[in-house]
């Protein structure tokens, strides 16, 4: 598939680009939203299979990846704030301005989830649903011993590094890419207390979140190290009045035999035809 290429500039004159495949008649849009780390052309045959579904598809790269023009590095600073309060708002006005009346849906992987769940809170409006796989809060409680350790160090030892580098050097330290510095920040926080306090912004998000109540499909998965399903209800627990659908796949339904946080995406038809379903139910 040949994607339109759409450019635009955030309000603090970042300069990216998304990647649109329209589909007429549509009944939502779903706006691919990566994990730390991930360009949004990993996410290929998940797109081609929510065409294939019915549904018209964005895929959209966070600052410092892919089609951003920015990268992280020493003085190149950014973290939750710019990522959820700066780009996605422009991201969707540029897809809201190419697919006019239709109900805009974020798929948030990981990293992805989060900031689309944070943007819904502080922005309304935007989103008239959240697809949520393998996304959680990064917490040590959503895990069960000894990962629960493991998650506090690996979280909190990212405190260290970005003091050291000036931005998070993920490729050499094996997790994630170049980071901002302030992005891992945030990130450390909400692991050590659970709560998103993020650096720069004037929301107050643990209240705000409260308030969501777009429809939520949380989409867990068997083998997933990274987002037990534990964690991920963490997630869903600050949005007690968003109606939330749950749907957990095994390495059978993926046809993966090592099923894992990055490799459903491989297949991407049991994914494509459970948001397809949702969409119908719910936005219809």
């Amino acid at each position: 598939m040949n994607p339109e290429r759409i450019p635009i500039v955030a309000a603090d004159g970042h300069r990216y680009t998304v990647a649109a495949y329209p589909l007429e008649g549509a009944p939502a849009v779903v706006l691919v939203l990566p994990a730390m780390g991930v360009e949004a052309a990993y996410y290929g045959p998940v797109v081609e299979r929510m065409v294939a579904a019915g549904l018209g598809v964005v895929t959209a790269d966070w600052r410092g990846h892919g089609l951003s023009e920015v990268r992280a590095r020493r003085g190149v600073d950014y973290g939750y704030h710019e990522l959820a309060s700066v780009d996605l708002p422009a991201t969707l006005a540029a897809v809201g301005s190419r697919f006019p009346g239709t109900p805009i849906v974020a798929l948030g992987h990981s990293l992805g989830g989060q900031i689309a769940c944070l943007h819904a809170a502080a922005h309304p409006g935007g989103l008239a649903g959240i697809a949520l796989i393998a996304s959680c809060t990064v917490h040590y409680s959503g895990w069960r011993f000894p990962l629960n350790l493991a998650i506090f160090v690996r979280t909190q030892t990212a405190r260290s590094l970005v003091a050291l580098a000036g931005y998070f050097p993920g490729k050499r330290v094996g997790f994630a890419g170049p980071e901002g510095k302030q992005q891992m920040l945030d990130w450390a926080r909400n692991g050590l207390h659970g709560r998103y306090e993020i650096a720069n912004s004037p929301f107050d998000f643990e209240s705000l979140l409260a308030g969501v109540e777009i429809p939520i499909l949380a989409m867990t998965l068997q083998g997933d190290h990274y987002a037990p399903a534990a964690a991920t209800q963490n997630l869903l627990d600050k949005m007690p009045a968003a109606p939330v659908t749950r749907r957990h796949f095994t390495a059978a339904d993926m046809d993966e035999s090592r099923l894992n946080h990055l490799r459903w995406a491989r297949d991407g038809r049991p994914v494509a035809d459970t948001i397809r379903s949702w969409v119908d139910e719910n936005l219809s």
